[in-house]
């Protein structure tokens, strides 16, 4: 690989690891187990909403524009008992509050592989009349040319 960057001047060496699985479990190098064990906290369920900050951030509409109010899709019954669990149980560890906001969008339930539901919000129609951030975030492609040279150490 060193003879082939040498002759043409260009080129990207990227390293790729793969975790062993043993007896159903997934065994890790020791440094990235650190990692895991010292950031456990942001792998967990969340609960309740998070503390209030300095400053509120608020969805700017265009002007003259009304908020989306639409009502539910049709859903079969089994979608539907399956919606009303999920936002039960999001209620009782406060991840979301009741509301009288003018605003509602609906959802939508996708399969995930272990069988179980995710529920998507269709935001479509509120993001058709919403003003765009002047400072979009940032391409992820770019923000890794930045590490260029960067280690892990």
């Amino acid at each position: 690989m060193e003879k082939i960057l040498q002759k043409i001047r260009k080129g990207m060496l990227a390293r790729l690891s793969s975790l062993a699985v043993i007896e159903s479990k997934i065994v890790k190098p020791k440094d990235l187990q650190l990692i895991l064990s010292k950031h456990a906290r942001v792998f967990e369920k969340p609960i309740g909403l998070p503390p209030p900050r300095s400053h509120d951030h608020a969805i700017q509409l265009v002007a003259g524009s009304q908020p989306p109010n639409m009502c539910p899709y049709w859903y079969p019954c089994l979608q539907k008992n399956e919606i009303e669990k999920l936002v039960q149980e999001m209620l009782d560890v406060e991840v979301i509050r009741h509301s009288k906001s003018p605003y509602s969008s609906p959802v939508i339930l996708v399969h995930k592989k272990d069988g179980s539901w995710r529920m998507c919000v269709d935001f479509r129609v509120l993001n058709k009349i919403t003003i765009k951030d002047k400072f979009p975030i940032s391409i992820i492609d770019e923000l890794l040319d930045g590490l260029h040279g960067a280690r892990f150490l």
